[in-house]
């Protein structure tokens, strides 16, 4: 009898560890893995200009002036101020499909008004890095911007 009670209490505290130990797994906050996506601070680099879906140019930019552009989950926002002092910014969603950067643009500056307020780029995306090709109405490649990623 005496084995018994102690069976069992050696079982029921036993459980209560384990149930408490399961409790403390799934009610502590777990730092998620930041993803190597889209999201983050990206300064652009260079861009290359197409001919026959070629590169056939590329221009690096100079530190200064330098164009950013931030994505959040479903944001983007991008700004520039070359030295003619025109600004140029703008800011909006964006969705990924497959290889396929879409953004929709929500507003922006005076000299992006007469440009479309959807744009679909062909995207190619490292870990640290990215490329965005614009394409013209005949699906050629004319146009690449390169980013690396600041943060």
């Amino acid at each position: 009898m005496k084995k018994t009670i102690l069976l069992l209490l050696f079982l029921l505290m036993f459980s209560a560890c384990s149930e408490k130990s399961k409790k403390d797994v799934t009610e502590t906050p777990i730092l998620e893995k930041k993803e190597s996506g889209i999201e983050g601070v990206w300064d652009l680099v260079s861009t290359y200009s197409y001919e026959n879906n070629k590169v056939v140019d590329t221009f690096y930019l100079p530190p200064n002036p330098r164009m950013v552009k931030f994505f959040s989950k479903t944001k983007y926002m991008w700004s520039h101020k070359p030295k003619d002092s025109l600004e140029w910014h703008a800011y909006g969603t964006y969705e990924l499909l497959d290889d396929t950067l879409v953004l929709k643009r929500e507003y922006c500056s005076k000299t992006m008004e007469d440009h479309s307020p959807e744009v679909k780029l062909k995207l190619i995306l490292k870990k640290d890095t990215f490329q965005q090709i614009h394409f013209d109405p005949n699906g050629q490649a004319f146009y690449a911007e390169n980013y690396k990623r600041i943060e």
